[in-house]
Order: C-alpha cells, then sequence, then structure tokens
C-alpha cells in the first residue's frame, strides 16, 4: 500500500491496513469544494463516528467512501489498494455498504419484499430474514406489512437490514438516529454495535454528538470540510463543541 500522508496535527487512527480509508481527499460538486483534504479510516470491528454540524461535509465525506462521488484529488483506499476510479456498483461488490440519509426502502413494497430486493447482492432471503429478525423482532411480525406504513424507526430498521444484506465488510449509515426517539436509537445503535462486534467496519455519520458517543470506539469531528479531531470518541468533547459552537449551532 502506498505510504499515507496525513494533514498536519491529524493523526490517523492506528492500526492499518483499514477496510476503507481516506488520505487527504478533496471532493465537492462543480466549482464548490466542500471536502479540504481530510483523512478518514474505518476498523473492521468497531464503530466509527463521524460527527459534526450541518454542512461540515460529512455526507460528502460518505458519498466519496461509498463511490457515489469521486475525489478531486487525495486518495481512497480500500482493504490497502488504491480505488480513486471505482463506483458505487464496484464498491458495493466488493463489500462496502451505504444506509443512505432518508430511510432509502421501497415504500410501496412489503417489508419481506424489500429484504428480497436486497438479495439482488447475491445473498439468499433466507440469511437475509433471518439476520433482520434476529436484530429486530418486530419487522417479523410486520413482515406482510407495507414499508411505507411502518414508524420512522422500524423504516430505519429496514433500510439498516437491507443495508446488510450484502454482507459487507465496512457499513457506512448517514444520520441513523434522525428523528427517531431515544429508545429507537438505542435499539438501532445496540445493533450497529451487534455488527461491528461481527466483525464489520462501521462508520456512522450523526448529527446529534452525544449520541454517536455513547456507542462509538473511535471518532471524527468535521466543521467546513476538514477533521478537527480524531481519535479515541471520549476525548472529542472540547473539538465537538468548538465545531457546533463555531457553526452557530447547538450540541445535541
Amino acid at each position: 500500500m502506498a505510504a499515507a500522508h496525513p494533514s498536519p496535527g491529524i493523526p490517523l487512527l492506528s492500526g492499518e491496513p483499514f477496510p476503507i480509508a481516506l488520505y487527504d481527499v478533496h471532493a465537492g460538486y462543480g466549482r464548490i469544494e466542500v471536502l479540504h483534504g481530510i483523512d478518514i479510516s474505518v476498523r473492521q470491528g468497531e464503530v466509527t463516528a463521524l460527527l459534526g454540524p450541518n454542512g461540515a461535509g460529512k455526507t460528502t465525506a460518505l458519498n466519496v467512501m461509498s463511490g457515489l462521488l469521486a475525489p478531486t484529488s487525495g486518495c481512497r483506499h480500500v482493504a490497502g489498494q488504491h480505488l480513486n476510479g471505482a463506483d458505487a456498483d464496484v464498491l458495493a461488490r466488493i463489500g462496502i455498504s451505504h444506509v443512505r440519509e432518508g430511510r432509502s426502502i421501497f415504500p410501496n413494497l412489503s417489508v419481506d419484499d424489500n429484504l428480497l430486493v436486497a438479495t439482488a447482492s447475491g445473498s439468499s432471503l433466507t440469511r437475509i430474514r433471518d439476520l433482520s429478525f434476529t436484530l429486530f423482532p418486530r419487522l417479523a411480525e410486520r413482515r406482510r406489512q407495507l414499508a411505507g406504513s411502518l414508524s420512522g424507526g422500524e423504516k430505519q430498521m429496514l433500510a439498516l437490514t437491507c443495508g446488510l444484506g450484502t454482507d459487507p465488510s465496512v457499513l457506512l449509515i448517514d444520520e441513523l438516529s434522525m428523528g427517531l426517539a431515544p429508545m429507537v436509537v438505542a435499539e438501532l445503535y445496540r445493533a450497529v454495535a451487534a455488527v461491528a462486534a461481527a466483525g464489520v467496519g462501521v462508520l456512522v455519520v450523526e448529527q446529534f454528538a452525544t449520541v454517536g458517543l455513547q456507542f462509538a470506539t473511535n471518532a471524527y469531528v468535521m466543521a467546513h470540510g476538514v477533521i478537527t479531531y480524531a481519535g479515541p470518541s471520549d476525548g472529542a468533547t472540547k473539538a465537538i463543541h468548538a465545531a457546533y459552537l463555531g457553526a452557530g449551532g447547538q450540541v445535541a
């Protein structure tokens, strides 16, 4: 693997090779640069939180990781290989699963049919059902219900389990807790922790910092398209307050 060149003062997490990592990545949309040389690594078997206020660049970072957006410079490495040119389909086939913000399910299909769609990755319906209903027993109770009629938390449970249908090595989750009750969020994060314990590298984007820090081992804090903190989650508080208050926001 090519040598990494971290940004000054922002160390990468220890323990390479990582399932996925960005090194000095710049990216954006058209002439607007959103990411200004960021370094992020995701370790196998751990939950890492990517925190910051609205507009910090968190979703853009996930889009680069999953291949929805190509970096304009810098490196995207997957399992130690330089894969800047790989698109989302290629990265999905080699184990990068992206659960996007907005609970990306098919609302006019039943829970069971949404799980059936997830088998397009090659997994068996039996395996995906077993995984889904073990993590979230209430989905088994609603398996014949239209996904669009589920509660917000149940929709997120379904989106999460569909994302696991590819048997990923890396799971990228955008705004897991958005709009959900604390008890539901805790249930979702317990499932995420179980997934990580099974060996998957998980990166969770969270606007609500205190939620992400409760369940993550590691954390990154973003502000204005740069990483302002990288390290253990229990050491991120000062950087979080600076990022949120600097953006005129409030730490939730």
